[in-house]
């Protein structure tokens, strides 16, 4: 009810709200700081009735649950820019990560990336079609050479952008990555012709050779990172590794795995199957 004024009711005045615009880059910042300050790590070498290791799905349903559906469990390139940032001493550097980050090969039908028929690798990080289920179900199937098999339905709707659980996800290209050198969401993938990741190098590399690596690139993204990583990370003998099971040929069959970010002295690995421990790291909204 307003105030009476000579007679006349006067209206109430109406509180004005300031709006709060937070920048893409600035909530990506405080991921990285959340990380660093609130990350919770979960670790799993559980075995089945056979005595086969299902340490990478128990480890990740849990880091998933704890951070719900606002936080995170976090990537590969996530974790390289918490790397870049902590000291030394840092758990995130005294330890092997797995990170929620995954290599989709598979055959482009539609010819959405280059030429139709073609094979190219998705590096997709923030999570993708390798939930605990699917992980689970790929050890249901059998697995090739520790990596899942899955349906051709599966990953011509990760090429179209869509995963398995609704949402949409989007895809870059190495040009891409070329004019943005920050990529600002959580959940994106970058695409290359699988013979272009193939052909690179399964070793320890010299800094210009891991800077300038397209499956490096592809796993780090974050062209300032790559640079502090690699000087922070490298050996005595100045070089550090990036490593992958891209030799085998032809994926005549559609596979993935997930990538590993290891720290003790290897670096970026690619060749440990889902077959294996798990170490996520997850972060909670609530900060608990």
């Amino acid at each position: 009810m307003g105030l009476e004024i000579f007679g006349k009711a006067e209206k109430p005045v109406e509180e004005k709200k300031l709006e709060v615009v937070v920048s893409d880059e600035a909530l990506r910042d405080k991921r990285i700081a959340d990380l660093l300050a609130l990350g919770k790590t979960f670790y799993s070498e559980k075995r089945d009735s056979n005595g086969n290791y299902v340490g990478v799905p128990d480890a990740l349903r849990q880091a998933l649950t704890y951070a719900g559906p606002e936080g995170f469990v976090a990537s590969m390139p996530e974790m390289i820019a918490a790397k870049c940032l902590a000291d030394k001493s840092h758990d995130f550097w005294q330890n092997w990560y797995t990170t929620h980050s995954e290599e989709d090969m598979g055959i482009d039908k539609k010819g959405l990336f280059g030429r139709k028929g073609e094979d190219v690798l998705v590096v997709l990080h923030g999570g993708g079609i390798l939930t605990p289920d699917r992980i689970e179900k790929a050890y249901a199937e059998g697995l090739i050479y520790g990596n899942a098999k899955y349906a051709q339905e599966e990953f011509d709707g990760l090429l179209e952008g869509n995963l398995p659980d609704g949402k949409k996800v989007k895809l870059y290209t190495l040009d891409d990555l070329k004019k943005e050198t920050k990529i600002l969401e959580r959940n994106f993938g970058v695409v290359m012709p699988y013979e272009v990741a193939q052909a690179t190098k399964s070793d320890w590399h010299t800094k210009t050779a891991f800077m300038n690596n397209p499956l490096v690139i592809a796993r780090v993204v974050d062209f300032e990172n790559l640079e502090v990583y690699f000087d922070k990370a490298k050996r005595s003998d100045g070089t550090w590794g990036n490593f992958h099971l891209f030799e085998g040929g032809h994926p005549n069959q559609v596979k993935e795995h997930l990538v590993y970010l290891n720290s003790s002295n290897l670096g970026l690995v690619g060749d440990y199957g889902i077959n294996y421990y798990g170490r996520f790291v997850g972060v909670s909204a609530g900060g608990a």
